[in-house]
């Protein structure tokens, strides 16, 4: 069994209300190991923990100062990846949507500094790259944890090109800046938090949602989307209805093609048959 990195074994060892004194000397100990402090970070971020890492934390010298120091270093990501999605609205685009997310996943296992630098490279690199044909369909995939490029290139092989995406791993890992303006950081996190795009399971979510959807449809220039969801995922099940009847009602002309897959399933003979029926209608 693989042993946990030594920022999980923090992210576990911090995540508690009122730690007894064995889990605070565990903790101490812990910090003591060299570690990627903003991937602690970012980790406590993304799982909802920040206050509570930044809570047991303080207590063994982390100060206030580092964590906006970590916020000013994960914006500076953020910053970089809005660039690299707005490039998408090239066409033909940059870089093809398993590309995109490919360079999504490797940004959740890097440490952050190398990240950037990689990425600051890539961008100039991609200014004068072209990836696919003008005429071919601009697909948007929305869904919730798909962590498979290839699943992405499996939609896209030479007939179509993913230049938006509404994934939980995606564009929507990425959305809003943590404002660096503001003196308390945990409120700046929070703030972030609250007005970020929301996943479906959020409740009195799904205006805010369709609003910045319909300004990706118009802005990305999108042909159609690709709904796609994990088996008995009812909760995008249900998204994915209400999209498509309020695309309907607002007269948006934009075909929604409705897949479901297994996790471990990259696709299939039936959603190849699908997705070539779904492109021939397109075009």
């Amino acid at each position: 069994m693989k042993t946990p990195s030594i920022e999980y074994q923090i992210l576990l060892a911090a995540s508690r209300i009122e730690p007894c004194q064995e889990q605070r000397q565990k903790l101490q100990g812990l910090i003591t190991n060299h570690f990627d402090q903003d991937q602690l970070v970012e980790m406590a971020v993304r799982e909802g923990v920040a206050g509570l890492l930044y809570k047991n934390l303080k207590k063994t010298g982390f100060s206030e100062d580092d964590l906006w120091r970590s916020i000013i270093l994960l914006n500076r990501t953020r910053e970089l990846m809005t660039h690299l999605n707005v490039l998408r609205k090239n066409n033909p685009p940059p870089l093809s949507g398993s590309e995109y997310l490919q360079i999504v996943l490797t940004g959740m296992s890097t440490p952050r500094i190398h990240f950037n630098a990689k990425l600051e490279k890539l961008l100039l690199e991609l200014e004068g790259r072209h990836s696919g044909g003008t005429s071919l369909p601009r697909l948007m995939i929305l869904g919730g944890g798909c962590d498979a490029p290839r699943f992405i290139d499996f939609i896209e092989r030479d007939r179509a090109r993913v230049v938006a995406d509404g994934l939980c791993f995606g564009t929507r890992s990425y959305h809003g800046m943590i404002d660096e303006d503001k003196g308390n950081p945990l409120h700046a996190i929070a703030r972030r938090y609250v007005n970020r795009v929301a996943c479906p399971s959020t409740a009195n979510s799904f205006d805010r949602s369709f609003t910045l959807l319909k300004n990706t449809i118009t802005e990305w220039g999108i042909d159609g989307i690709v709904c796609t969801r994990l088996k008995f995922c009812d909760i995008w099940g249900g998204a994915c209805k209400m999209i498509a009847d309020a695309l309907n009602e607002d007269g948006m002309d934009i075909p929604v093609l409705n897949l479901e897959r297994e996790y471990n399933t990259m696709g299939s003979g039936q959603i190849n048959t699908r997705v070539q029926a779904y492109l021939e209608m397109l075009s």
